[in-house]
């Protein structure tokens, strides 16, 4: 880590994200706006292997994230230590969120029902036995490249741009209804995913 020129573990926080989502190195690259010999450079410093982001847990992330935070701070290099560690902090509190509710017998709270059933719907696209917190990290990661590629996000998820929307964008995933940024029945779009977006 530190070897990575200045600044650039910014870029490795989007190149990981669309990695995970599934794209390749060189999507991924294109993503961070780095070259795919670059961004493959880096994932070899780094230890990153796509599989092995696909694999891995939200525990694990967490304390990976962490670690780099550490790591960073250790550096001196602080913009880039908090960006890591605002990642770690948003998976904590996540876990921690879904974990309360996953033990509690009371009744939901507005929007949790919905949020729980998006959960849902993600997970049945994920691999068998993912759980809640790998479809919360993959709708936080969808949503993460959305903004990296410049989308302002409304608190229900819908996502639009001052300047028109770009044409490489990430594929909108099988669990949500329509494009964020196409939202046409707007009711359908609250009830299925912005109750949901604004309760995770």
């Amino acid at each position: 880590m530190a070897g990575m020129p200045l600044g650039r573990m910014l870029k490795v926080r989007t190149l990981e994200t669309a990695l995970r989502t599934g794209e390749t190195f060189e999507c991924a690259a294109a993503r961070a706006r780095v070259s795919a010999s670059t961004a493959k450079t880096w994932a070899a410093w780094l230890g990153i292997r796509k599989g092995d982001l696909l694999a891995e847990t939200p525990e694990a992330r967490l304390e990976r994230h962490g670690a780099w935070a550490l790591a960073l701070a250790g550096l001196n290099r602080l913009d880039e230590a908090a960006a890591w560690e605002d990642e770690a902090r948003k998976l904590e509190t996540a876990l921690a969120r879904i974990g309360k509710r996953a033990d509690m017998t009371a009744a939901p709270e507005p929007g949790e029902v919905a949020a729980i059933a998006l959960l849902e719907r993600v997970e049945s696209t994920l691999p068998d036995g993912a759980g809640p917190m790998a479809a919360w990290c993959a709708v936080h990661d969808y949503f993460s490249l959305l903004m990296e590629a410049g989308a302002c996000l409304a608190p229900d998820g819908r996502a639009s741009w001052p300047c028109g929307v770009p044409a490489d964008l990430p594929l909108t995933p099988d669990w949500l209804p329509c494009d964020p940024w196409s939202v046409e029945d707007e009711a359908a779009w609250e009830s299925a995913v912005g109750q949901a977006i604004q309760w995770l």
